[in-house]
Parts: structure tokens; C-alpha cells; sequence
């Protein structure tokens, strides 16, 4: 089957604010800072530790993690937790569990209790707020095992969540189906629990074409994310683009992914264009290829797949 593929792609400069804004609420007595230097502030993950700097050395300081005799710390909502010595100017509040999930905390710190102070100056209230929690789910699409044969293949994919969440938490956030049967995905987690990768094994692709359904829901856990998916696995005849997605950073990219394994010794410039920039460069992956401007690319251009584009079984 031939194909062509006209495709608008939309290359502009993005900013995007990584930091919600947050609203101070309660004004600080500027008196405080003769005796605290520093203290945890703004968004923080649920999983964080309340930190106070003060300004000179406390005589109340034990050693090095030792906890703290005094109740010093309180906490609306309630937190349970103790409070450690860092050093002798850093006191470290430590939760028995994890804070809840986009829930603003109000904090007293009884300062008079480790620094000689004026009677206004006894409590340092100030706040914090924990992330609310979110997820996002993205497919990369099915990869054949071997470039000769397109029956057997694999896909993979991500959930990026917003904060920490426990692997098995994740792991029942996505149901993946073909046909109402469920497939098994294998799940590998990085190590602040906010990015989960997965991959499912052993896909048969057959001549007829079928659809790979992906729930996701967050119910369970109180998190608003849901909704669903569905990506094609394509008929083992049809050859053609399955997606494209184009990034900026570290340097601007367009990939394409391709239902079949692309055959490597062929020409790709021409093959593979924009309509008014040719200066490209090509890397092939299998049926990924990624396609790297020489010059940075600004406003809408036209791609252009050809039809005379071959697979590896030097089929259009």
C-alpha cells in the first residue's frame, strides 16, 4: 500500500511556568529575621521534611540527629512526626507518614523554646502547601522485535506524575486491553517515584488491524486524573505513519514512528522533507526516525513523507 503524508507541523518557542504561584497569606514579622535564616517555604512534595535555619548557634543542641526533647512543632492539619537536630542552627521536622496531597499547611514553631527571644517573637507560624497530585500518560507505539518479522512486537510508555506515588499505586492507575482481554505491562519506576515506565511484551500483529485500549483512572486514590486511550496496532499489509512528535530541548526534533522498520540503506533526504527547508539530518531506529533541523526552525512547515519510502522487506 502506498502512502503520502501531509502533515502541518506547528514548530514555535515554548515557555512554560514549571512553578505554581503561590499566595502568601500570612505577613511575617520582619523581627524574626534576627533569629531564623531560613525555613521551608511554597509547593513542596508530600513526602518533604520542615526545615528551620536559625541565625546563631542554639544551646539547646545535643549532636547530630538527635531528636529534639521539646514539642516544637504544630501543624494545621495535624502532621505526627518528630523533630531532629541537623546541626547546631538546623532543626528538621520528620512526618510519620506522607502529607496529604494539595492540602495547605499552617506551621507554629515554638522559637522561644531554642533562642532567647522577645515575647512577640516566641512563635513563628508561617506555611506550606503539598503538590496536588496529577499524572499524565503517553504511548510511544508498537516496535517489532525483529526488523524481518513484523508479527511479533512490543510497545512501551510512561506515566509522569505530578508528585511521588507509590508503585503500586501507579501500577493500578492504567488498564491495558485488546478485545477485552487484559495484557500485562512490566513496570520500571525511577527513584523520586515520578516517572513510571512500562512496556508490554509479546503483541501479535495479524492482518487485521486492532486496537490497543488504555484506561487510566486515579479514583482510588483520590487523584482527579482519568480518562482513556487507544492506540492502533496496525494490519501486518499496511505500511504508513503512526505519529509524529515534535520536541525543543536539548535541540529541536521531529520524530516520526512508522508501523514497519524502516530500511537503512536508502536515501532519506527527499524521501522525508519539509516543503521549504531541506537542511535535515536523519536518525533510524528501527521504525523510528528522527529527523534533526540544522537550523532552528520557527512558525508552521509542511512534512512531507513520500510515497516511494520503502520498509525493510522493500515494501511501500
Amino acid at each position: 500500500m502506498t502512502f503520502r503524508f501531509l502533515l502541518q507541523i506547528v514548530v514555535l518557542l515554548l515557555v512554560q511556568s514549571c512553578t505554581d504561584s503561590v499566595k502568601e497569606e500570612n505577613i511575617i514579622n520582619p523581627g524574626f529575621t534576627q533569629y531564623i535564616t531560613g525555613f521551608t517555604s511554597g509547593i513542596i512534595s508530600k513526602n518533604s521534611r520542615i526545615h528551620i535555619k536559625l541565625a546563631e548557634k542554639s544551646k539547646k543542641f545535643t549532636q547530630p540527629n538527635e531528636e529534639v526533647d521539646d514539642d516544637l512543632f504544630d501543624f494545621s492539619p495535624n502532621v505526627d512526626g518528630e523533630a531532629y537536630w541537623l546541626d547546631d542552627r538546623t532543626i528538621e521536622f520528620r512526618p510519620e507518614e506522607s502529607l496529604k496531597s494539595g492540602t495547605d499547611y499552617e506551621v507554629e514553631f515554638d522559637l522561644d523554646d531554642v533562642a532567647k527571644v522577645p515575647k512577640e517573637l516566641e512563635t513563628f507560624v508561617f506555611k506550606v502547601r503539598t503538590i496536588t497530585q496529577s499524572f499524565h500518560l503517553e504511548t510511544e507505539g508498537i516496535t517489532p522485535y525483529n526488523p524481518k518479522d513484523l508479527i511479533w512486537n512490543r510497545f512501551s510508555g510512561r506515566i509522569s506524575t505530578a508528585d511521588y506515588l507509590d508503585q503500586e499505586e501507579v501500577e493500578k492507575l492504567l488498564l491495558i486491553s485488546i478485545d477485552g482481554k487484559k495484557l500485562k505491562a512490566t513496570w520500571v519506576h525511577n527513584s523520586v517515584g515520578t516517572l513510571h515506565e512500562f512496556v508490554v511484551d509479546s503483541v501479535e500483529r495479524k492482518e487485521v488491524a486492532q486496537i490497543v485500549l488504555l484506561e487510566y483512572s486515579g479514583k482510588e486514590f483520590d487523584i482527579a486524573t482519568e480518562g482513556s486511550e487507544e492506540m492502533e496496532i496496525p494490519s501486518l499489509s499496511d505500511f504508513k505513519l503512526m505519529s509524529t512528535k515534535l520536541s525543543q530541548e536539548p535541540e529541536q526534533q521531529v520524530v516520526l514512528h512508522f508501523s514497519d522498520p524502516i530500511k537503512d540503506d536508502q536515501q532519506l533526504k527527499g524521501l522525508i522533507r519539509f516543503n521549504d527547508f531541506d537542511n535535515l539530518r536523519f536518525v533510524v531506529a528501527n521504525n523510528v526516525v528522527t529527523i534533526y533541523p540544522q537550523s532552528r526552525l520557527h512558525g508552521v512547515h509542511t512534512l512531507l513523507v513520500e510515497e516511494s519510502l520503502l520498509n525493510t522487506m522493500s515494501r511501500k
